[in-house]
């Protein structure tokens, strides 16, 4: 994972960071395995490599993630990881158990 502040070095899907703190962004358009995507963070980019494909408005990991760990979204725990999660990863029903329920 790299950080840039310039914006006009974003060249990759964006994906929108909803908190600080959070382990997981909102990607705001399909992406595919090996994409660049853009995460805004306060004013700089967090530049990740998508290791598979994710639908738009899905969840990528930020940060590698082991079972058990909880997962932040919008500054909430949403749930916790039930298999380890690398940062670019697909974060869903498949790898999370959700805390609503």
């Amino acid at each position: 994972m790299s950080t840039s502040t310039d914006e006009s070095a974003m060249s990759g899907k964006r994906a929108l960071l909803l908190a600080a703190g959070d382990q997981v962004a909102i990607v705001l358009e399909s992406v595919s395995a090996n994409d660049n995507v853009d995460v805004r963070d306060q004013g700089n980019t967090i530049r990740l490599i998508a290791s598979e494909s994710i639908q738009r408005f899905h969840k990528i990991a930020l940060v590698d993630l082991l079972v058990g760990d909880p997962v932040v979204r919008d500054g909430y725990v949403i749930g916790v990881v039930t298999r380890a999660v690398h940062a670019g990863e697909w974060v869903h029903i498949h790898n999370l158990k959700s805390q609503r329920a």
